[in-house]
């Protein structure tokens, strides 16, 4: 896709990255439109998938902000399908657990944060 570094959002100093990036995707919704325009170069731009009531109305009277609604449909996961199925889509998975012991281990994610990979509950006994 074309993206040289993805930037843990809990653990960076925004200061670093003034000017620095054309597009920011904020899917996590955690960056204001004020921490958003800090980091982008002149004419970049950033597109959040969370929309707030502060981001919809800064997105409104900025060119440089934008609020990213899909409508997914079956045709359009057809690519994603056909993407892993040639190997050239392939999901990190942090951890695999049976159905059995998947409560402690969604309690366990949502106590350490952000996984190393996709936690996987698969229906083995």
């Amino acid at each position: 896709m074309g993206v040289s570094e993805a930037i843990d959002y809990n653990a960076f100093d925004i200061g670093a990255y003034k000017g620095r990036f054309d597009v920011i995707f904020d899917t996590a919704g955690a960056l204001s439109l004020r921490q958003c325009g800090a980091m982008l170069k002149k004419g970049g731009m950033s597109l959040h998938i969370v929309p707030t009531p502060a981001k919809m109305i800064g997105c409104l009277l900025s060119p440089r902000h934008h609020i990213v609604i899909a409508n997914p449909t079956p045709e359009s996961f057809a690519g994603i399908s056909e993407a892993a199925e040639q190997g050239r889509l392939a999901p990190v998975i942090g951890r695999v657990v049976p159905l059995s012991e998947a409560i402690p281990a969604i309690i366990e994610l949502e106590k350490t944060g952000n996984p190393k990979g996709k936690l996987v509950i698969a229906p083995m006994e």
